[in-house]
């Protein structure tokens, strides 16, 4: 049997790479309070797959990492279930909530692109069941813009695009927020914050498909969509079309257990708020 198991992970390089994770993980745990151990929920699209990284010796850019992948945080049987359809994971609110938690965040604007080409590039021969906007995908942006702000289901809808932060009881669940446009000098600072180690990598995931600059596929009235379906996250994360991330507003690393509890986000309405009030009406 055990023969047998060693086999299976030569042949495998990536199973041994996460079972020498693992070992490394609670290794460098034992005896560590798990606040002070970093846990990365993972919002698509963020340029989250860089930090979850793990090259042929296993090491990610943040150690210790403890992983939730594209898990959503709650129950199956929550607000989430339709998405179990889509074989997306779960993990509980208590669980999560023993580590410190931290996600990245982009400009709406600029991901909407990155996740055109993306998706224009997952033909369904061999991406099933990740494909379901493959076709939409290659026709005119526009287009596809507008299929997205219409619908409800699958991600992304004209929701919030960065709802993985949230639980299923709307709570904020996310204590360090990175942005996707200075990663590597928000994760050295996270190490830094929480003292664990931290290496910078070569980013190989950045797709060669989409323009340099993501304004290049907007007109005027496909900016004003974007800003009216996805408000909430612009003002949240602080981010506009021209400038991006617009310098001290919107979610950005630290953010405090009194600031975290104060936001929500509504499941039925869709809409964010911060002290009891929407996010809209705070001019935020």
């Amino acid at each position: 049997m055990l023969r047998k198991v060693v086999r299976n992970l030569i042949r495998k390089p990536h199973a041994l790479r996460e079972v020498r994770r693992r070992v490394g993980l609670r290794l460098a745990t034992l005896g560590r309070d798990k606040k002070g151990i970093p846990a990365f929920v993972h919002v698509r699209k963020t340029g989250g797959t860089y930090l979850a990284r793990f090259n042929a010796d296993g090491d990610p850019v943040l150690s210790p990492l403890e992983y939730f992948g594209h898990s959503i945080v709650g129950s199956p049987d929550g607000v989430y279930k339709d998405m179990v359809t889509q074989g997306i994971m779960f993990v509980p609110k208590d669980r999560v909530r023993r580590y410190f938690v931290f996600s990245v965040c982009r400009n709406p604007f600029d991901l909407l692109v990155s996740y055109k080409g993306y998706a224009s590039r997952r033909d369904p021969e061999t991406y099933r069941p990740d494909s379901y906007d493959y076709e939409a995908a290659q026709g005119d942006f526009g287009d596809f813009v507008k299929r997205l702000a219409d619908r409800e289901f699958p991600w992304p809808t004209r929701r919030l695009l960065h709802y993985q932060m949230f639980a299923d009881d709307g709570e904020f669940v996310v204590d360090w927020v990175m942005r996707n446009e200075s990663l590597d000098d928000d994760a050295e600072a996270l190490a830094g914050h929480l003292g664990i180690g931290y290496r910078r990598l070569e980013r190989t995931n950045q797709g060669s498909h989409r323009p340099k600059d993501y304004r290049e596929m907007y007109t005027d009235s496909l900016v004003d969509l974007v800003q009216r379906t996805w408000g909430d996250d612009l003002a949240l994360y602080g981010y506009d079309f021209e400038s991006g991330p617009v310098a001290g507003e919107g979610l950005h690393r630290l953010i405090g257990d009194e600031r975290r509890r104060a936001i929500r986000y509504d499941w039925e309405s869709g809409s964010v708020s911060v002290d009891g009030r929407p996010l809209g009406e705070r001019g935020e």
